[in-house]
């Protein structure tokens, strides 16, 4: 379907991808699968993904799917979960603008809440130390949306303070070391997040305290970089 346009086609390439991404997710785990054809898949998920048109909303929800699926322990789908994540941060780092000058359409905003729902359940299957690794990606991601945001913040912008704020809750610990490892401007950002999100009581001190630098850091570019090492998998789908 590759340049043609329109309704028709639109509908055509949006079951394509559920299509495959059913059959994924379907098969046993014994049945063999060529990597090939893992990693063509999940590049046109990612490619729908970052074109931002209309089929960017249905690449967002395979994405989530697949990577939701990941939690069984499939090496199918870990696979998928390694190839899909740069372009689900991409897509979140395209978006901006879009947030900052409050232009950016209802579909768009839902695929973000869908790249949230994604990130969040990868974390959710992971060791403590992987999840450490993990929020060193998210956290600078998460920030990304919030740098512009005003003191009543878009649903986009609420919806990603929600968000980092979950890490904390569900797992302190991690969140604690990887804010500790976040650059001062990032940090200082979050911290104003939480004072405008959840006010100046307990709960605000708690999540601020969390956030005082403690040692020096990496740059963004690097943290980034680590999504390789917390979601690399050993690989052979041809065994």
């Amino acid at each position: 379907m590759r340049g043609r346009e329109g309704v028709a086609c639109t509908k055509k390439v949006k079951n394509n991808l559920l299509a495959a991404v059913l059959i994924l997710t379907a098969i046993p785990p014994t049945t063999k699968v060529g990597q090939a054809v893992v990693e063509h898949s999940c590049f046109l998920i990612s490619q729908k993904l970052l074109e931002t048109h209309e089929v960017s909303l249905t690449a967002a929800h395979c994405a989530r799917t697949l990577i939701a699926a990941s939690a069984s322990g499939n090496i199918l789908l870990r696979c998928c979960v390694k190839l899909l994540m740069p372009a689900l941060i991409e897509y979140i780092a395209k978006m901006v603008p879009l947030v900052n000058d409050g232009s950016i359409s209802e579909s768009h905003a839902t695929a973000i809440n869908e790249v949230w729902k994604a990130f969040a359940m990868f974390f959710g299957s992971l060791t403590e130390a992987a999840r450490t690794r993990l929020l060193g990606v998210l956290l600078p991601t998460i920030s990304l949306l919030l740098a512009n945001s005003q003191n009543s913040p878009s649903p986009v912008v609420a919806q990603s303070i929600k968000q980092f704020l979950s890490y904390a809750a569900i797992s302190p610990t991690a969140f604690k070391e990887a804010a500790s490892k976040l650059d001062a401007p990032t940090r200082e950002l979050l911290e104003t997040s939480i004072r405008r999100a959840v006010g100046g009581g307990p709960q605000t001190a708690a999540l601020q305290n969390t956030l005082k630098p403690q040692i020096s850091l990496r740059s963004f570019w690097s943290r980034w970089a680590l999504a390789s090492i917390v979601i690399t998998v050993p690989i052979n789908l041809h065994q």
